[in-house]
């Protein structure tokens, strides 16, 4: 979140260049790819065995932007999230949802949050938080909540040089018992969700959701007009560690041809191991795997 103290100045004229996004720097700096992902973390916060220091490391050893699924309410607050944001320290910062979804005060109740690495992002001007799709036909079980966000060079507060903003949005799907057809007419709704993000930020092409869609890429793109990037193994954990076949956690852009950032496709990454054993990681950390998609910063176009 920006610091506080920042002067009214600056803060106007940041916000004069973009409401989503600021104009590149004329500074000449080394591109780099930004990480961006997506975790669900096993009922953060209500899990007693959760290792909140492996759950930091990896995030911090993997990730640069992490959209983060599970953050369950307990109490009338996420206090998984609020402590995972302390074990990773002052170079990190988040946003959490205001609310839970569903909206109820009941443990099956689950916030989204987007954890940024400060030294690469900052959120873009007017951006205080992660915002609910507005869901007026009750659609969702659980609605996309999205964010504009900067990374480039340099940054602190508004100070930095941009290189590339996106929208992201971090989105758990129905699971439904394992019903694909009542989880595809959730998700055949997303395309009203990617051009809500797109709206939210006039101007913007790079419009990102992340998180966990319970379905494999192809049932995706059968009913929404955008490309998932994620290739590879099963992204799900059997009770032992194994990894199953189900691939169903992704990286979604709307449009690759404006999003020419991207670096290649999303990957499951098989982080087991930072906790000892296969079992371990499934008793500590989660029953799914994170997956990374690389976006290139250089120069911002948009």
């Amino acid at each position: 979140m920006p610091a506080a103290g920042r002067s009214l100045l600056v803060w106007i004229a940041a916000a004069v260049v973009s409401a989503c996004g600021g104009g590149a720097g004329e500074e000449s700096h080394e591109p780099y790819d930004l990480r961006v992902g997506a975790w669900n973390v096993e009922r953060l916060g209500l899990e007693p065995d959760t290792d909140y220091g492996l759950l930091a490391r990896v995030v911090e050893e993997n990730f640069d932007v992490v959209a983060v699924e599970e953050v369950m309410w307990v109490d009338g607050g996420h206090p998984g999230y609020d402590r995972l944001l302390v074990e990773l320290g002052p170079g990190w910062d988040g946003f959490v949802t205001d609310g839970q979804r569903p909206d109820v005060e009941e443990t099956y109740a689950e916030y989204y949050a987007v954890l940024w690495r400060r030294a690469l992002v900052r959120p873009c001007a007017g951006w205080t938080g992660l915002v609910y799709h507005a869901d007026a036909a009750n659609v969702f079980s659980r609605e996309p909540a999205f964010a504009c966000l900067e990374a480039g060079f340099g940054m602190d507060g508004v100070a930095g040089t941009v290189g590339f903003d996106f929208v992201l949005a971090a989105y758990h799907a129905i699971w439904a018992g394992g019903d694909t057809v009542v989880t595809a007419a959730e998700v055949d709704h997303l395309d009203e969700v990617l051009a809500a993000m797109a709206a939210a930020c006039p101007g913007e092409g790079d419009v990102l959701i992340a998180g966990d869609f319970n379905l494999e890429a192809g049932p995706i793109e059968a009913v929404v007009d955008a490309t998932v990037l994620t290739e590879g193994g099963g992204s799900t954990l059997s009770d032992t560690g194994s990894i199953s076949l189900n691939l169903i956690d992704h990286v979604l852009v709307q449009d690759p041809a404006a999003t020419g950032e991207s670096a290649g496709p999303a990957t499951i990454l098989d982080v087991r191991a930072m906790a000892g054993s296969n079992a371990a990681y499934r008793d500590t950390a989660s029953n799914h795997l994170p997956v990374q998609a690389l976006f290139t910063v250089s120069e911002d176009d948009d």
